[in-house]
């Protein structure tokens, strides 16, 4: 502070931004917090600084605040931290997430999390509800944040969880727009997410939370009424999920809590998961549409028509830069969709056309993948086989018979002969090599696969093959998992079908998770908890490691 009494700004020098250390040090020397002195000490800056800036400056020298305009209308008021501020609330942040591990149900503010893997968690469900909670930053007030991090299982004495809240807090709650604010808002949760989670647990529904957003599904034919019902199209929320609600002091919004029946359109944080996660209708339209304006009349006047349409939406700032705008929801189409997905091909090939820049995403579908390296598969049975980069032909053990040959559906006269270079039995899988050799593309393995309930994945194959036929190229959801003699196998919507055994299954970029092996009308004994299912990428791989 100047003589005048003028607030000077917090100055860190350029190395001292980051908090330097391991996580686990970091977490450590949090656990070891008592004074004020403490926390100025641990986020490394001149205790007078601190002190002045948490405490004693001035609201304009701590944030800023301005309105942004809702989705369905209204205004949302963001503060904003200086950069003083902002500095000593991302060192917090670094301690924080060291700190804190959030439950495998928060999908919001979290690595491991994303609009598209909560949907994930929802996808193909008979019921899908969505609870949405009132002022959910504005209810976490200071008190409630001070005494989180003096209380279990944090600790943190008295003097240090003030000024800790200090930092993370302004005019008494928690304000939209610090970088402290969503960790701060997941820990404030946690009590709540386990009492939720036990609650789905004992009503065999799945529950996620994306920031202020609850999602509940399930498979079953009714939904839990103790945790919501439809009265006269109206959804009433049950008593269980309402007393968990307010004794952890938050609040549904009336207005946006949806029981959605699988006849129904049914969304989880903007996206339909009726058979897989994706994006509205009206999100590719509003794409197409701006990508034929580009294309009709040009970047001037297609970025001058967005400009006078912001403006009447907005009222407010320049309209952003029209390619950028076009170029982001692309990127977010790929996010939802996979890179490998025909329409987001499509649509990226156009806009190349228009913007150079952004060839590098226009790659083959996944669909174009898989078909150039499938081959039918003939022997005393029908199946499918494909090219495997550095391998040869993958397919199923039970295919492979004596005199087996192979050929493409678009030249049925040219045959490759078959010969078994490595199969088992117990995981019905084999290699074969070709003859002559094909000069086709082949895929290659995704470098990982969990193949966790929800997870897209497409299959391919060439089902009751009749020449003419150009295969079966289906996007499917994993449903569980079985291990079958050993063998771990992903069970998923379907439908497979005879014929499209040894076919592979790949991502959403065209990479390949696993090896179809059982269909709903395959003529062996399958049990039935068993049909519609691939054999993961892990057995794929333990087999491939035999190779000699």
């Amino acid at each position: 502070m100047t003589a005048s009494g003028h607030f000077t700004p917090l100055k860190v020098h350029a190395t001292s931004i980051v908090l330097g250390g391991p996580p686990d040090e970091l977490r450590a020397k949090f656990f070891q917090l008592a004074t004020r002195r403490d926390v100025a000490h641990l986020l490394d800056v001149p205790y007078w600084q601190f002190d002045w800036l948490v405490r004693r400056a001035p609201t304009h020298a701590r944030y800023r605040q301005f309105s942004i305009p809702k989705r369905r209308g209204g205004v949302r008021v963001i503060h904003a931290p200086t950069n003083s501020l902002k500095i000593l609330q991302r060192k917090l942040l670094q301690v924080l997430s060291a700190v804190f591990r959030p439950r495998s149900s928060v999908m919001a503010f979290c690595a491991e999390g994303g609009i598209h893997k909560n949907a994930q968690a929802h996808v193909r469900r008979r019921w899908v509800l969505n609870v949405d909670l009132e002022d959910f930053f504005p209810t976490i007030n200071f008190g409630r944040v001070r005494g989180m991090f003096h209380s279990k299982p944090y600790g943190v004495p008295l003097p240090a969880a003030t000024a800790l809240a200090q930092i993370c807090c302004h005019g008494g709650q928690l304000p939209q727009g610090a970088p402290t604010s969503p960790i701060v808002s997941n820990m404030i949760c946690a009590r709540l997410d386990g009492e939720l989670i036990r609650l789905a647990g004992r009503r065999k529904v799945s529950y996620t939370r994306y920031a202020d957003d609850l999602t509940f599904s399930t498979w079953m034919p009714g939904f839990p009424s103790t945790i919501a019902r439809l009265e006269t199209g109206a959804t009433v929320l049950g008593p269980e999920i309402t007393g968990i609600l307010q004794s952890n002091g938050f609040t549904p919004n009336p207005q946006k809590v949806r029981l959605q029946p699988r006849g129904s359109r049914q969304e989880v944080t903007g996206l339909i998961v009726n058979e897989f996660p994706n994006v509205k209708r009206r999100y590719v339209r509003q794409v197409r549409a701006m990508l034929h304006a580009w294309e009709a009349h040009g970047l001037a006047k297609a970025q001058a028509e967005f400009g006078s349409k912001w403006d009447r939406k907005h009222r407010a700032g320049q309209a952003p830069d029209f390619r950028r705008v076009v170029r982001g929801k692309l990127q977010h189409l790929e996010d939802i969709r996979g890179r490998g997905d025909e329409l987001v091909q499509r649509l990226w090939a156009r806009m190349s056309n228009l913007d150079p820049s952004v060839t590098s995403h226009v790659v083959p579908s996944w669909r174009q993948l898989a078909a150039s390296a499938m081959f039918v598969i003939e022997s005393d049975v029908q199946g499918t086989g494909f090219l495997l980069e550095g391998v040869g032909m993958v397919t199923c053990e039970h295919i492979l018979r004596q005199s087996a040959f192979a050929f493409k559906p678009d030249s049925p006269a040219t045959h490759y002969a078959l010969s078994v270079r490595h199969s088992c039995a117990a995981r019905d899988l084999a290699v074969a090599t070709m003859s002559p050799t094909p000069r086709h593309a082949a895929l290659s393995l995704a470098p990982s696969f969990r193949g966790d309930v929800g997870d897209d994945v497409c299959v391919a194959g060439f089902g009751n093959f009749c020449h003419g036929d150009t295969g079966q190229f289906v996007r499917q959801v994993v449903t569980g998992r079985r291990i079958r003699s050993t063998v771990p196998h992903v069970q998923t919507t379907g439908p497979i079908v005879s014929g499209m055994s040894g076919g592979p299954v790949v991502n959403t970029d065209g990479r390949v998770v696993g090896v179809v092996v059982t269909g709903a009308d395959d003529p062996r004994n399958v049990p039935s908890t068993e049909k519609h299912a691939f054999i993961h990428l892990d057995a794929l791989r333990a087999f491939l490691s035999e190779l000699r």
